[in-house]
């Protein structure tokens, strides 16, 4: 598994730009994408978006 870690209220726009961001760096190491994102969110919707805590993970094959 590779994962990027990100805080912030996760939209479409934001979660885009870490998804490139990822498999960016998972083609820079010669990875292979075996499958995902997953994106993971540790806190409830109550917490203002500034304290949010993500990660966005794909499953990888080493070449």
């Amino acid at each position: 598994m590779v994962l990027i870690k990100f805080s912030g209220s996760v939209s479409d726009q934001l979660l885009s730009k870490k998804q490139e961001e990822l498999k960016a760096y998972i083609h820079s190491k010669g990875y292979t994408i075996k499958d995902g994102p997953w994106l993971a969110r540790y806190n409830p919707p109550f917490i203002p978006g500034f304290l949010k805590r993500n990660e966005l993970m794909m499953e990888v094959f080493d070449d």
